[in-house]
């Protein structure tokens, strides 16, 4: 039976035949969970339950990430890894670099520029204190105070400097303006050193062309498919579009005096995760988490070769990742008539006709074997 995109599926614990009735809201869906607690709803093949309505709704059922077909794609594949990039490299340069608009007095914009000045020294004193083995020696939580207190300072007296040089040099501001201006500039900078975390982008959609163009290596690269647990994880955020990138300073200055943890998510997102709506074609979600390499948290469900990718090249990571359990391969064609995309699972055993196991085994062994299999098929293009 279907409840409004919801397959009802009968099982020896179902209580019997469920009358249709006619769902028209979100709300509704959850009724009629409740109501048949012992009654299976599924959709797009996925188990419905209260869990999912309740955390996961917002969600997309599938996230997606297009990659050139490289040996740091494969190295996280088979190892189950994501890579996190730093922002600063991103194809886009106001992605993360919001405006900072003034509406709060200079005392406060110095206050800003301190508490993130001195909050940052301070970590990174402790860090590299830590990695030398002498965090926990005694006087160095004391040092890195002392040390962050003496960059803040450095910093409010090197921005109110600029500001005095820009009135020596003739720039028709007044004296506040002009230290106001300054002190808005260093916080900027500050903003972007705070968030020097890495970031993993994601779209919710596996067919969209320029996205395969883009990122997918001109469609020579694949789309990796992942699926969430449905556990609410807030370093995972959606991306939103719009004209205006900007943060009040009176914000900042609340989210740093109040350590209160809604408040610093709302302003990570309003820092990461707006851009311009030329970009809305990516529908794109992000996940945030230190620079590199780092441990999955999405469950791997399947790879899609782009249109170009060479047979050598989909052999190869079919069988890299032939241990997987449920994990499924597919390869784009065009449809016929259109400039539209067509997903078709890949028939691996007539790859294995054309590529024998044992002459490509070894193959995949080493990064170095992986990068001439590339050459050779960038060769035969």
């Amino acid at each position: 039976m279907l409840l409004n995109g919801f397959d009802n599926q009968t099982s020896a614990h179902n209580r019997g035949p469920v009358e249709e009735p006619e769902i028209r809201s979100e709300f509704g869906h959850l009724l009629v969970i409740i109501a048949y607690p012992s009654t299976a709803f599924f959709l797009n093949d996925r188990e419905i339950t209260i869990n999912w309505w309740l955390t996961g709704r917002g969600w997309p059922m599938k996230l997606y990430r297009y990659r050139s077909l490289n040996c740091q794609t494969i190295e996280t594949l088979c190892t189950d890894q994501l890579y996190f990039s730093s922002p600063a490299d991103f194809n886009d340069p106001m992605d993360c670099r919001p405006s900072v608009k003034e509406d709060s007095d200079k005392d406060s914009l110095k206050k800003i520029l301190i508490e993130l000045v001195s909050r940052r020294v301070k970590q990174e004193t402790l860090d590299a204190l830590s990695k030398a083995n002498l965090k926990h020696k005694e006087g160095a939580e004391g040092y890195a105070e002392k040390l962050s207190i003496g960059a803040a300072q450095y910093e409010i007296e090197h921005a109110l400097h600029l500001a005095h040089m820009e009135l020596d040099e003739g720039h028709e501001y007044d004296v506040g303006e002009a230290e106001s201006s300054c002190l808005i500039s260093f916080i900027e900078t500050e903003l972007l050193k705070r968030y020097e975390h890495g970031v993993c982008c994601f779209s919710s959609v596996d067919d969209c062309l320029l996205l395969w163009s883009h990122y997918g290596d001109e469609h020579r690269g694949i789309c990796i498919g992942y699926e969430s647990d449905n556990e609410i994880d807030k370093n995972l955020m959606k991306v939103e579009y719009g004209a205006k990138h900007e943060v009040l300073t009176s914000y900042i200055l609340d989210v740093l005096l109040s350590n209160d943890k809604d408040k610093q998510l709302k302003l990570d997102r309003a820092v990461l995760c707006y851009k311009a709506p030329s970009w809305k074609y990516e529908k794109e979600w992000r996940m945030i988490d230190k620079l590199g390499l780092r441990p999955s948290p999405l469950i791997l469900k399947d790879v899609t070769f782009g249109l170009r990718c060479s047979c050598v090249l989909k052999y190869v990571v079919c069988i890299a990742l032939e241990g997987y359990e449920n994990v499924q391969f597919f390869e784009m064609t065009r449809e016929v008539g259109n400039h539209k995309l067509k997903k078709n699972k890949v028939n691996l055993e007539r790859l294995r006709t054309c590529y024998p196991e044992n002459n490509y085994k070894k193959l995949i062994e080493t990064k170095e074997m992986f990068a001439e299999a590339v050459r050779l098929a960038e060769g035969n293009d």
